[in-house]
C-alpha cells in the first residue's frame, strides 16, 4: 500500500513537484500578483508520525507543518495520493478556526486530476503517482510568513511479500533540500516471534521490547527529504530466520536478490557458544594520559560481562609483552577480580611491538579447545616500531586467512595507525576494524562492539544454494551469526522460482544445518535499491582486492562500469563528480530554482559532501604509507559508504537508477545511459497529444517521463526523445 503527499506552492515554472507541497495552479486566485523575483516556495518544516502496526495493519497518525515564507497570503490545493484498499479515518486542516473537509477520489478520477495538473503546470513529476487514489483539499488563506498544520489519520493493510511485510511512509521532497524536524515512532507487534526489522531508506534505531514487540524510531533535525521512509519486517519461521527480497525488471536479464538471516533462538542464555577471548592492548608511550585511562575502563567492562563458560587472557604490549595469566582462564568471579587489578596497573611506556603481541595471542587460541568462538580484541594507537615492522610481512607471518576460526577485531586510535595492516588482518580473519578519531571515546567504541558480539550463535558459517544460476554473492566470506544481529547477503539470479538454501555452521562443537525454500520473483520492478546495494558491495570487494593484491585490468574495468551505471564514486570513477558539477552548473544557469540544486545543497551537509566524495575518489597508497589522517578517514568513509549493506545510498544526484534503467543528467536533460544524443530517435513534444498517447501505452513509461521535460530513453526497441519544443 503506497501513500504519497503533495503540498506545493508553485511560484515559477521550473520542476518543483514532489511529495508534500501546496499546488497553486494557473487560474487559481491569489490575493494579488506575486512577482517572480520575490516568490518563494512553501516548505515542509516538520513531520511527526505516530504509527502502530499490529496484525499487519498500520494505524498512522501523520502530522505535517508547512510554512509560507512569502510576505503575502497564498491559495493552494493539498493533494494526498494513496493506493486502493487504504482507509482514511480523519483529516484535520483548520483555517480560521474551522475544520476544512477533503474530497476523496478513486484512482480513475484521481488520474484525470493528476494529468490535468501536469498539463496546466507543464511539469511531469506527478506522473509517477497517477495510478493512485487521491485526497484533495482547498487551502485558503495561507497567511503570509505563517505555518499551517495538517493532520491525517489512516489505516493501511500490509501485504505479505514472500514472508516480508512492507510499510512505506512518504517524505520525499525533491524540490526541497532539508526537513527541519522529522520524527517517526513505530510500535510494532506481531503474533509470532519478530525476526527481521530493516529499513533500506533511513538509519533507524530498533529497540526490542520482547519476542513479539519492537519500537522503531527515526528522530532527526535537518533530514534530507529526497527519499520515502520504507520499513520491512518478518515473523520468525525457524531458529535462524531467512527471508528474501528480489528485483528483476526484465525477464531476459539476471535479477538481484537480498537475503536476510536473523538468529531467533528461543532460550538465548543457554545456546550462546562459549568464547575464548584474548585482549591485546597497546601500552606504548604514546598511549599515555586520557587514552590509557579510557582503554582501562573499556577492558574492565569487557571482562565484567564475560559469561561463566567463557575463557580469557590479557596481553599488554610495548617493546615487549606482559600477560595477565599466561594461559586462557575460565571467567569466574575471582578471575575477573584478579584481571581488574592487572588492568588498573597497565602503564604506558616504550615502543610498539605489535607483531609479537598478536603472535602470542594467535598461538594461544590455536591451542584452545574445539567448539568455542575464538576472537582477539586489539587496541593500538601507533605504527609497529619494534620487532617485525614490515606490515606486509606481519600479515604473511600471522596468516589468519589459513586459520579460519580466529576473528580479529581491531581498534585503531588516532591517526598514527597503519590502515592497510589493521584492515587486512580484520578482513582475512572475518573480523572488522573500527577507528577512534581524536576526541572520540575509546571506551564507548570498544564496549559497544564487544556487546554486539557477546552472544555468538553460529560460527564457521557456510551458505549453499541448491539451484544453479545463483552467483556474484557478497560478502564472499560468510560472517559469524550473533544474537540480535541481522546478516544481509546480496547476489544475482538467472531464473525466478523456488530456491532451496542450506545454512550450516558450528555450534556446540558440531556442525548444524538449517534449510529454507525461498522464492525469487520471475519479474519484479519494485525494490530497485537492491541493485545499487549489490553494486556497492561488489565494488568494495574489488577495491579491497586491488588494495591488498595490486591492480587487475578486469577488476578495474568492472569497477568503472558499475560506478558509471549506479553513480558510485571510486578512485576509478572520480570523474563522475566533475561531470555532475558541470551538469548542475548548466542547470543553475538555465533554471536557478531547479529542485535538484536544492537537494545538492542538502547533500553537502549530509553524508555525501564534496569532502566525502573526494575521499571516495582517492587512490590507494602503498602498504607502508597507509597511515595518517587521510588514510584513516579513507578507511572510515569506504567502510561506511560501501562496506555495509545497511541502506540505499545516493552519492550523485545527476544519476538515477529507475526500474532497471540508468539515467544521466546532461546539459540537454536526462539521457538513458549508453544512448547517444546523436541517435535517431522518435521526437515527441512534452504535453502534446503524442506525449499523452505514449503514456497510455505502458504504465512503466510514466516512471521515466516523471524525470523531466527533456528526456531521451529507449523502450521496447524504440528510442524516444522528449523535448520542450
Amino acid at each position: 500500500m503506497k501513500f504519497s503527499i503533495l503540498l506545493t506552492v508553485l511560484l515559477w515554472s521550473t520542476s518543483l513537484f514532489a511529495q508534500g507541497r501546496i499546488i497553486i495552479l494557473p487560474g487559481e486566485r491569489l490575493p494579488r500578483p506575486i512577482p517572480l523575483e520575490t516568490s518563494r516556495p512553501v516548505v515542509l518544516t516538520g513531520l511527526q508520525g505516530d504509527i502502530v502496526i499490529s496484525d499487519h495493519v498500520a494505524r498512522v497518525r501523520l502530522e505535517q507543518t508547512f510554512r509560507n515564507p512569502n510576505h503575502r497570503n497564498v491559495e493552494g490545493t493539498y493533494l494526498y495520493s494513496f493506493s486502493p484498499g487504504s482507509r482514511l479515518k480523519d483529516f484535520y486542516l483548520y483555517i480560521n478556526g474551522r475544520k476544512t473537509a477533503g474530497e476523496l477520489m478513486d484512482a480513475g478520477k484521481a488520474r484525470n486530476i493528476y494529468e490535468d495538473i501536469v498539463r496546466r503546470m507543464q511539469d511531469p513529476a506527478l506522473l509517477e503517482f497517477s495510478d493512485d487514489g487521491l485526497l484533495k483539499a482547498r487551502i485558503f488563506p495561507f497567511g503570509a510568513l505563517s505555518d499551517r498544520k495538517i493532520e491525517l489519520h489512516y489505516e493501511q493493510t500490509l501485504q505479505d511479500r514472500r514472508g516480508l511485510y512492507k510499510f512505506m511512509l512518504p517524505i520525499r521532497q525533491s524540490g526541497q533540500g532539508m526537513i527541519e524536524k522529522y520524527s517517526i515512532v513505530i510500535r510494532l507487534k506481531t503474533r509470532q516471534r519478530l525476526a527481521t526489522v530493516y529499513s533500506p531508506s533511513h538509519d533507524i534505531t530498533v529497540k526490542r521490547l520482547d519476542d513479539n514487540r519492537a519500537e522503531i524510531r527515526l528522530d532527526k533535525k535537518q533530514l534530507r527529504g529526497d527519499q520515502n521512509f520504507i520499513l520491512y519486517y518478518s515473523e520468525a519461521g525457524d531458529s535462524i530466520d531467512g527471508r528474501v527480497l528480489s528485483f528483476r525488471p526484465r525477464s531476459d536479464r539476471d535479477g538481484f536478490f537480498m537475503l536476510f538471516l536473523k538468529p531467533q533462538f528461543r532460550n538465548r542464555s543457554r545456546i550462546s557458544i562459549p568464547r575464548d577471548v584474548v585482549f591485546v592492548v597497546d601500552a606504548s608511550g604514546s598511549m599515555g594520559g586520557r587514552k590509557i585511562k579510557q582503554a582501562r575502563k573499556a577492558l574492565q567492562y569487557c571482562v565484567s560481562v564475560l559469561n561463566a563458560e567463557d575463557r580469557f587472557e590479557i596481553i599488554r604490549f610495548s617493546g615487549g609483552t606482559g600477560r595477565f595469566a599466561g594461559r586462557l582462564l575460565r571467567a569466574g568471579e575471582r578471575q575477573k577480580d584478579d584481571a581488574s587489578y592487572f588492568i588498573d596497573n597497565i602503564r604506558s611506556a616504550g615502543g610498539t611491538n605489535l607483531y609479537l603481541a598478536l603472535r602470542e595471542a594467535v598461538d594461544m587460541l590455536r591451542s584452545g579447545g574445539e567448539g568455542r568462538m575464538k576472537s582477539i580484541i586489539m587496541l593500538t594507537d601507533g605504527l609497529p616500531t619494534e620487532g617485525l615492522t614490515d606490515v606486509r610481512r606481519i600479515v604473511e607471518q600471522l596468516n589468519l586467512a589459513a586459520l579460519g576460526d580466529i576473528r580479529l577485531f581491531n581498534f585503531g586510535v588516532g591517526y598514527d595507525v597503519n590502515t592497510y595492516l589493521l584492515d587486512r588482518l580484520a578482513q582475512e580473519s572475518g573480523g572488522r576494524t573500527e577507528y577512534v578519531q581524536p576526541g572520540e571515546s575509546i571506551e564507548a567504541s570498544i564496549s559497544g562492539l564487544f556487546s554486539s558480539i557477546s552472544s555468538p550463535q553460529l560460527t564457521a558459517v557456510r551458505l549453499k544454494f541448491g539451484k544453479t544460476g545463483i552467483d556474484d554473492i557478497y560478502p564472499r566470506k560468510m560472517p559469524d551469526l550473533y544474537e540480535d544481529q541481522r546478516v544481509v547477503i546480496l547476489g544475482r539470479y538467472r531464473r525466478g522460482g523456488l530456491m532451496p538454501v542450506e545454512l550450516s555452521g558450528m555450534r556446540g562443537g558440531k556442525r548444524v544445518s538449517y534449510r529454507y525454500t525461498l522464492e525469487l520473483a520471475p519479474l519484479e520492478r519494485e525494490n530497485d535499491f537492491i541493485a545499487g546495494m549489490w553494486a556497492g558491495q561488489k565494488v568494495n570487494y574489488l577495491l579491497n582486492r586491488i588494495r591488498f593484491e595490486g591492480e587487475n585490468e578486469e577488476w578495474v574495468e568492472t569497477i568503472k562500469n558499475l560506478g558509471h551505471t549506479y553513480g558510485l564514486v571510486t578512485p576509478y570513477t572520480s570523474y563522475l563528480v566533475r561531470e555532475e558539477k558541470e551538469a548542475l552548473h548548466e542547470m543553475a544557469r538555465r533554471l536557478p530554482a531547479a529542485p535538484i540544486l536544492q537537494n545538492k545543497q542538502a547533500l553537502e551537509v549530509d553524508e555525501f559532501s564534496d569532502k566525502v566524495l573526494q575521499t571516495l575518489g582517492m587512490g590507494s597508497v602503498s602498504a607502508a604509507q597507509s597511515y595518517g589522517k587521510k588514510a584513516v578517514r579513507n578507511s572510515i568513509v569506504r567502510q561506511k559508504v560501501l562496506g555495509t549493506p545497511d541502506r540505499q545510498k545516493v552519492m550523485l544526484l545527476s544519476r538515477r537508477y529507475i526500474r532497471g534503467k540508468s539515467f544521466v543528467l546532461k546539459k540537454t536533460g536526462w539521457v538513458e545511459d549508453g544512448l547517444s544524443l546523436t541517435k535517431d530517435c522518435h521526437e515527441i513534444v512534452f504535453n502534446s497529444p503524442a506525449y499523452w498517447a505514449l503514456i497510455k501505452t505502458d504504465p512503466q513509461i510514466r516512471m521515466f517521463l516523471a524525470l523531466g521535460r527533456n528526456l531521451t530513453f529507449e523502450w521496447q526497441g524504440t528510442c524516444y526523445r522528449i523535448t520542450e519544443e
